[in-house]
């Protein structure tokens, strides 16, 4: 025998290593199903926002295919809500004249990313207008909307791939990136490069 009781009852070196041993087969399992519980958990999560992304309407573009030309962008008294009980953006009036830059800055929440997506025609406006070269938005074609507007995320997904063979940018957006050099490379993105190629990308 490996192990055994001793006459007084005591457990011996064997019997404990055996318990031990055993006890740690045991938990793996349990351990194991309590990760596959968690996977499933966050399945579901995503499962749902796949669907509740199926389930919405598809985006309407208009007829008007003539291109845009200055991309000045007026925004007159814009509300929108993405449930009819609670506006995101109330009453928004702004005005961007053509090559000038504007950045919009507040809370987690105050609508930033929303004002963006409406932009790119994303969801129909609750209420007022967005007009891109005093047209508006809702009156452009899929062409000339998705050629003149383009959005950058946060956070940008870069391909495995050389930056040529992700977009035909051409080597003066490369100069003018300050990234000539890693047009050949697809490893070693340091720093602000998914960012740089994303913006460059959407030209």
């Amino acid at each position: 025998m490996l192990f055994s009781f001793t006459s007084v009852g005591t457990i011996e070196v064997g019997v404990l290593y055996a318990f031990i041993s055993y006890l740690s087969r045991l938990n793996e399992p349990l351990i194991e199903l309590t990760t596959q519980q968690s996977m499933l958990q966050q399945a579901v999560v995503a499962g749902e926002r796949v669907f509740e992304l199926m389930d919405r309407p598809r985006q309407r573009y208009g007829s008007d295919d003539t291109p845009l030309q200055s991309g000045a962008i007026d925004i007159d008294h814009l509300s929108f809500a993405y449930r009819d009980d609670n506006l995101v953006l109330q009453d928004i009036t702004l005005s961007v004249p053509s090559r000038s830059f504007v950045a919009l800055v507040g809370h987690t929440g105050s609508g930033k990313s929303t004002l963006a997506s409406l932009l790119m025609g994303y969801y129909p406006l609750t209420q007022g207008e967005i007009r891109l070269d005093g047209r508006e938005i809702s009156s452009l074609n899929h062409r000339v909307l998705r050629q003149g507007v383009a959005m950058v995320q946060q956070d940008p997904v870069v391909m495995a791939d050389t930056f040529s063979g992700q977009c035909d940018a051409g080597a003066r957006c490369l100069r003018y990136a300050g990234l000539a050099g890693a047009g050949n490379s697809t490893t070693g993105r340091t720093g602000a490069q998914p960012e740089r190629r994303a913006v460059y990308a959407s030209w």
